[in-house]
């Protein structure tokens, strides 16, 4: 998606009453947006605060 498309995506969802989930790889979006991030790998899920989604990503 283009920047600007991204950008409304992001007001449409704040603005939002509701819970949404939301699969991405796009980590500024989750910076701008996520509230946690779920991490699923090797039949595990790991959970991860969004203002930390510039850690490196390993295995758990």
């Amino acid at each position: 998606m283009s920047f600007d498309v991204v950008e409304s995506f992001e007001a449409a969802l704040r603005a939002f009453p509701g819970a949404v989930l939301v699969a991405t790889h796009d980590r500024r979006f989750l910076q701008n947006f996520g509230g946690a991030l779920w991490q699923v790998q090797d039949g595990r899920i790991s959970v991860t605060q969004s203002d930390n989604v510039n850690a490196p990503l390993h295995s758990a």
